[in-house]
């Protein structure tokens, strides 16, 4: 498994990525379709910024007193189809609140927050999240990888070239490979392709997970 000091490098490496892509967004692009049904770009970048936030808020929070139940696998053992309704309920809301205008600062905020925390944190520490406990060097993995997952949206959505920091895209494959449990099939030796299809997003036969469903 990939170490901590590792993960919140990826983190920080993919986020400032994914700021510099949302810098270049024009105005007319806010309200484009993203190649996630029903999502436009401002509700993706409004999930990929929940990420953030959302983690700030857990590092903020009292820590369980319960032992971690969950790690960066079995965080990802739930039905996507059971999740979208939610998900996309709370990045609305956080959507209406930011604009095109005050996203930049609002990412940087939170990033520069997140890394101060994560340096001064202990890595075994339990946190609560949405299914339960675990601990902040696990869940920082689940941060590098859906805003590295997210980024491959927005690239694919406004037709760039699909490009990952390479250590967030090592934790991304060894979830995923890790989560598929089997050999990675000879046609997807690009980890990119491996990334798109394990998600979903362009379908290979047997593997696509549960929670990348929609």
């Amino acid at each position: 498994m990939i170490h901590f000091a590792k993960i919140k490098e990826a983190l920080y490496e993919q986020t400032v990525r994914t700021i510099e892509l949302i810098e270049d967004l024009k105005e007319t692009d806010w309200h484009l379709q993203s190649r996630l049904p029903g999502w436009d770009i401002q509700l993706l970048v409004a999930h990929v910024l929940r990420a953030l936030t959302l983690f700030n808020e857990y590092l903020e929070g009292p820590p369980p007193e319960t032992p971690p139940t969950k790690d960066r696998l079995t965080y990802f053992h739930f039905e996507g189809t059971e999740m979208a309704g939610s998900v996309t309920h709370r990045s609305l809301k956080l959507a209406e609140d930011i604009t095109a205008a005050d996203t930049v600062g609002l990412f940087l905020n939170n990033l520069d927050i997140c890394m101060e925390k994560l340096d001064s944190v202990n890595a075994a520490l339990p946190l609560r999240c949405v299914f339960g406990t675990i601990t902040v060097a696990e869940y920082a993995a689940t941060r590098a990888f859906e805003i590295g997952v997210h980024t491959l949206d927005l690239q694919a959505s406004l037709g760039l070239s699909l490009e990952l920091d390479p250590t967030a895209q090592e934790i991304i494959v060894e979830i995923l490979q890790l989560l598929l449990d089997k050999p990675r099939p000879p046609e997807l030796v690009n980890d990119i392709d491996f990334i798109e299809a394990a998600t979903g997003r362009k379908p290979f036969p047997g593997l696509k997970l549960s929670a990348f469903s929609s």
